[in-house]
């Protein structure tokens, strides 16, 4: 999007210009966003699934497929394989298992991952004007959970939200205990790096923020999606600098007195 281009007539603002006001909420994706594990998740199911005896040209094939619907719940995910990819190969179709297989490998290296570039700058700086933070993510809740408090996370959500809940249902979950669902929405933003994190956003008309640099979709956020997003930027340290420049609204001001 050109830098000197001035806000549209209709469709989302101009993504050099916004923000222009501070949110009173915003909800995080956490894979790509807050730390950097978009990688650490495909090579889980890669692992996974080669383990339980599928071929490599079948994992391959569902692995592109996995990077193309990333942020979409694991639930889901291994559905999905199981009835469009595994076929009549022999393998361990108990999706209870392959489920299990999967969380350990993820909570395994979830402690390696580093966090994505400036993300705690713009959680404290988030924060500090009195945004309420929440996270509504396809990882699984409870698994989550445990990774944002080993993480030193907590602190700075709300609540932390996750499958088997869709991610749009986490989301309609999140505006509903803010007050009025609809202008809850107007006063929030979605930070995410996925088709499934804009879905969600649109769902519930909140103004979508999509981080580039650990997307694995880049490809069309640059493309046919670009006109779909409220902000590009490239870390959440660009949106930290960005915020730095911006008086507390009244949305925030209503936050930070609740």
């Amino acid at each position: 999007m050109p830098l000197d281009a001035g806000p549209p007539a209709t469709g989302p603002p101009d993504a050099s210009a916004w923000p222009h006001a501070l949110p009173a909420t915003v909800i995080f994706d956490f894979d790509g966003v807050v730390l950097d594990s978009n990688r650490l998740k495909t090579d889980a199911f890669g692992r996974v699934l080669a383990e339980a005896g599928f071929s490599a040209a079948t994992v391959v094939r569902f692995l592109a497929y996995q990077a193309r619907n990333f942020g979409r719940s694991r639930y889901l995910l291994f559905d999905d394989f199981l009835r469009d990819f595994a076929g009549e190969e022999p393998g361990e179709r108990d999706r209870e298992r392959l489920l299990a297989a999967f969380g350990r490998a993820c909570v395994d290296g979830y402690g390696d991952v580093p966090e994505t570039e400036g993300v705690r700058d713009l959680l404290d700086a988030l924060r500090q004007r009195g945004a309420r933070l929440f996270v509504a993510s396809g990882s699984d809740q409870e698994e989550l959970r445990g990774v944002v408090a080993v993480r030193g996370l907590a602190g700075y959500f709300d609540e932390v939200l996750g499958s088997p809940m869709r991610k749009t249902d986490c989301v309609r979950t999140i505006l509903a205990g803010l007050g009025e669902p609809t202008q809850a929405a107007r006063a929030a933003w979605f930070v995410g790096d996925a088709v499934a994190d804009l879905q969600a956003a649109e769902d519930h008309g909140v103004p979508f923020v999509y981080v580039r640099r650990y997307s694995n979709v880049q490809d069309l956020f640059d493309g046919e999606l670009a006109a779909r997003c409220a902000c590009v930027v490239e870390t959440p340290g660009v949106l930290a600098a960005r915020l730095a420049a911006l008086a507390p609204g009244p949305n925030t001001a209503q936050a930070s007195a609740r």
